[in-house]
């Protein structure tokens, strides 16, 4: 019943990952289960961790407060287990359940915090026991009564390079294969993440919000088996507002950002096809950039993250004319 509901709420791709749970607490208005937390025990060492894999709730019940009490109830149920802790995974912009959490004392981290708490062991095993290395554009966090290192906020300088230098260490067997085709892609990769970025970037000049990049570590695991294939994928790295809110106008704000990434994409492949000479490497960047550019239209999990869902959600015109646009661009090119 429970998995149930859980995977009429959720969409597709994360529907998949609910399993039928073997610990979970229930909300019942009349009988009728109206929402669920699921979770499970982590047990590393040196500390027991309780990790929320889903919260969720009706929809004609949300804003009443269910889904605090539901978390308050799991993580009273922790304690009583003798949970030194609690985890969960989130995504990137939604706000109202990363809210929740970090009204509740939670950090959102990183893997070098998590490492320096907890090991190079007992991180990959926390990671392994969820579903995060899958989860692209998620968010890890953590609650836990010992010291912890605070560098979930950091410089966006910091970001970046760290951005540039996960997503290279990930595609790292394609040196195996062949050193200079990965050398290659590695150097195009980076170099079409860094448009990307730029591209973004310029267009939050436009707002007047404060920005800062971050990147989501969630999903790390995807680019790391594609390239024992021979193939490439993306981690997810993005522009985020310092505060949010739920106006039309914030949504063109998100909406503006994703738009200017997937212009220097465009820019990209226009540039390659009628402007620059062709050499092997601008037309590895210019495939990178179609790839990247193409998964950035998508509005649904699990590459929503990408930015899809932020320029669907702006203003539904814009994102089919920009939908058209690429289409028949990447056919005619």
């Amino acid at each position: 019943m429970i998995q149930k509901l859980g995977k009429q709420l959720f969409e597709p791709f994360d529907a998949m990952m609910i399993s039928k749970p073997k610990n979970c607490i229930v909300a019942l208005e009349n009988e009728e289960i109206v929402g669920a937390v699921i979770y499970k025990y982590l047990t590393l060492k040196p500390v027991k961790l309780l990790y929320v894999e889903f919260i969720f709730v009706r929809g004609n019940t949300i804003s009443r407060g269910i889904g605090r009490k539901l978390l308050d109830a799991c993580m009273a149920q922790g304690i009583n287990e003798n949970c030194n802790g609690f985890s969960a995974i989130i995504r990137d912009d939604n706000v109202a359940s990363w809210k929740l959490f970090l009204d509740r004392g939670f950090e959102r981290v990183q893997f070098k915090p998590l490492i320096s708490l907890f090991g190079i062991k007992e991180t990959m095993k926390q990671l392994f026991e969820t579903h995060f290395g899958f989860a692209t554009g998620m968010d890890y966090y953590v609650k836990i009564d010992k010291p912890f290192v605070k560098d979930s906020i950091t410089p966006t300088s910091f970001q970046l390079g760290h951005y540039f230098l996960v997503s290279s260490l990930v595609i790292i067997p394609l040196l195996v294969k062949d050193i200079s085709y990965g050398f290659q892609m590695i150097l195009a990769l980076i170099t079409t993440l860094l448009i990307r970025m730029l591209g973004g970037y310029l267009l939050t000049r436009f707002t007047k919000e404060e920005w800062s990049f971050r990147v989501s570590e969630g999903g790390y695991l995807i680019p790391l088996i594609a390239s024992l294939f021979g193939g490439v994928y993306f981690l997810c790295g993005n522009w985020y507002p310092k505060v949010y809110s739920k106006s039309e106008t914030f949504k063109q704000t998100l909406g503006l950002a994703s738009l200017g990434q997937w212009l220097s994409l465009y820019m990209v492949i226009l540039l390659n096809a009628f402007v620059f000479q062709q050499s092997d490497f601008l037309n590895l960047v210019t495939f990178l950039a179609s790839f990247l550019m193409v998964l950035s239209l998508i509005p649904f999990n699990p590459v929503a993250s990408f930015g899809g869902k932020r320029l669907y959600d702006w203003n539904k015109v814009t994102y089919g004319f920009v939908v058209v646009l690429s289409i028949v661009t990447l056919f005619i090119i």
